[in-house]
């Protein structure tokens, strides 16, 4: 008997030893993929080993919040049981997923059992902000991020959140002024970042919005795709410019893109490639030149189209750049300068560009 009872509590000993390393396994497989930051892989983890810990539930659930994917977060969310209600964690979560869903009803109930059940002040505050603030309720917002500063939140999410308000509230200025200290501090952010770069195209100042482009993109890159932006953001705006304003006269308006139909028969001039390469040796600080496209393809403008933008523009100068033929209006010593042209060019889709020969003119 003392034999059989040695071997039972043998075979449970070495029964638990096995499922503590498995534990401890998949807590270090956690662990390696939290530290990549690799959102979609986190989500694999959790999925695939869902039933092997109770927190995953809810870990899956942030995670698919985080990522915005309100279904999946929903979906899952719908595995949690009456007693995880009792938790803090779950009843934020649920205040998380019925803000995202935009039931601002129901995420404040959960919010106020949250903080009943013993959750974190901070945390209560962050998220009463942003329901106050969907509810257009600013200077309530305000308060509540304050107050979140007070109970532990960190200074950069509560200024992240605040400028968020800011914008709301076309305050774009007090945004950037919430908002630049930290992204000197930490460009790494990607939520100041984003939340600076959009106050400060609203704003109009666009010295700090190509320092934040600058960041992740080259000079040039960067330079091009602020020009992008201002685009879209002029769209939105739809300001529509009058014919008092444009560069040149024309009664006719012509939109010029790829679609437009081609003669096939249009053989590409080598002599217009090789223009289109020179550099004026004469101009000084060339690679410093800004100048607005207009159009690129794949052969020469047809010369009726060309002289409609000439028309429109009064010039226009064209670059090779091994691939397309890029035409180019208005060259400018400084990117406000660009800028100014850019607001007056009507072709969809044009940018600021920065070619070394954007002043070779087309023929």
């Amino acid at each position: 008997m003392k034999r059989i009872l040695a071997i039972l509590l043998l075979n449970i000993s070495l029964s638990a030893c096995t499922t503590k390393n498995q534990v401890d396994e998949l807590a270090t497989k956690e662990k390696i993929i939290l530290s990549s930051g690799k959102k979609e892989a986190i989500v694999e983890f959790y999925k695939r080993h869902l039933w092997s810990n109770d927190d995953y539930k809810i870990k899956l659930v942030n995670t698919y919040l985080e990522l915005n994917d309100v279904k999946s977060a929903e979906l899952y969310a719908s595995l949690f049981v009456d007693s995880d209600m009792d938790k803090p964690g779950y009843r934020l979560t649920m205040a998380d997923l019925s803000y995202q869903k935009g039931d601002l009803v129901s995420s404040e109930e959960h919010l106020s059992s949250y903080l009943k059940n013993g959750g974190e002040k901070s945390h209560y505050y962050i998220l009463l902000g942003k329901i106050r603030a969907n509810q257009k309720k600013y200077v309530e917002a305000l308060s509540s991020f304050k107050e979140a500063r007070k109970h532990g939140a960190t200074d950069q999410e509560v200024a992240n959140n605040t400028a968020v308000v800011r914008l709301l509230s076309s305050d774009y200025q007090g945004a950037i002024n919430d908002l630049h200290p930290y992204f000197l501090a930490a460009p790494e952010n990607n939520k100041i970042r984003s939340n600076l770069l959009l106050a400060a195209l609203h704003a109009g100042n666009n010295d700090v919005a190509l320092e934040v482009l600058k960041y992740t993109y080259p000079e040039d890159e960067a330079t091009n795709r602020l020009s992008g932006l201002l685009v879209e953001l002029d769209k939105n705006k739809n300001d529509v410019s009058t014919a008092d304003n444009k560069i040149g006269k024309t009664d006719k308006r012509i939109e010029i893109n790829k679609n437009t139909p081609v003669n096939n028969n249009i053989l590409i001039n080598e002599n217009v490639k090789n223009t289109a390469h020179q550099t004026d040796k004469k101009t000084p600080n060339a690679k410093n030149r800004y100048c607005v496209q207009v159009t690129a393809w794949e052969r020469p403008l047809p010369n009726e189209y060309i002289k409609s933008l000439k028309g429109k523009y009064g010039s226009l100068f064209v670059h090779y750049d091994g691939e397309l033929f890029r035409y180019c209006v208005g060259t400018s010593s400084t990117f406000t300068k660009a800028k100014t042209v850019l607001n007056q060019v009507e072709e969809k889709g044009a940018f600021i560009t920065t070619y070394h020969n954007c002043y070779v003119e087309a023929r």
